[in-house]
């Protein structure tokens, strides 16, 4: 199964730059936890129990796969279940999740308006009901969004109670649209702290913040 460039910055960012900044962080869940990319990266480097849920058979036995043959399974657990029909006894400290409805969500607004979501699809809405219930009341979460779904995003948190603490727009090289966004939230309602990060230079090389970041999990950076 393929794995982005997005998913692996989105990984590194939380790993090194997120979570070692979080107090009272012991045990974090990921939403669509695909082959595992995302938790393998985080427990890497950071000392916290991480469960994964994914709905899909095929990707949840890739991600089993991957998790047996790493150093930290003893940390790392993961369901083959919908969120939707999933009911924790417990609350997560911290969540994460690059939600594969955002494929669809890449469509401009006004199709992805004129498509209507059906009741199996896990948008922003359900997504962030989700997260109220399961989180804990000082906890945050982090998720990896289309660029020009960053406004509506920021906007329907609101209406949940949630608020954007740090948000990184990812661009892909000079001159280029930005293409994601790293965004972290949580329930106190502090002030935003926006910056940015380009992949690759003109030339084709990774730039020097992208190399820095990813140097621990890419084997030939």
């Amino acid at each position: 199964m393929k794995v982005s460039t997005d998913s692996c910055l989105f990984g590194a960012w939380l790993s090194k730059m997120i979570l070692p900044n979080l107090p009272n962080i012991h045990h974090a869940l990921d939403i669509g936890a695909g082959t595992g990319l995302l938790m393998l990266m985080i427990a890497q480097d950071n000392f916290i129990k991480i469960d994964g849920i994914e709905i899909n058979e095929e990707a949840c036995e890739q991600a089993l796969s991957n998790i047996n043959q790493s150093p930290w399974s003893h940390k790392l657990r993961l369901m083959n279940a919908d969120v939707k029909a999933v009911d924790f006894d417990h609350t997560y400290d911290f969540i994460f999740s690059n939600p594969p409805f955002y494929e669809n969500d890449l469509l401009p607004l006004s199709n992805s308006k004129a498509s209507a979501m059906h009741d199996a699809t896990l948008n922003f809405d359900c997504l962030l009901d989700f997260i109220a219930k399961n989180l804990h009341i000082d906890g945050c979460f982090a998720l990896l969004v289309p660029y020009h779904r960053f406004s509506y995003l920021r906007e329907i948190s609101r209406s949940k109670g949630f608020f954007v603490k740090h948000v990184v727009h990812v661009q892909h090289q000079d001159g280029h649209d930005f293409i994601r966004s790293m965004v972290l939230l949580e329930r106190n309602n502090t002030e935003m702290h926006t910056s940015t990060i380009k992949i690759k230079e003109k030339d084709g090389n990774y730039t020097c913040g992208f190399a820095e970041l990813l140097k621990d999990y890419y084997l030939f950076l």
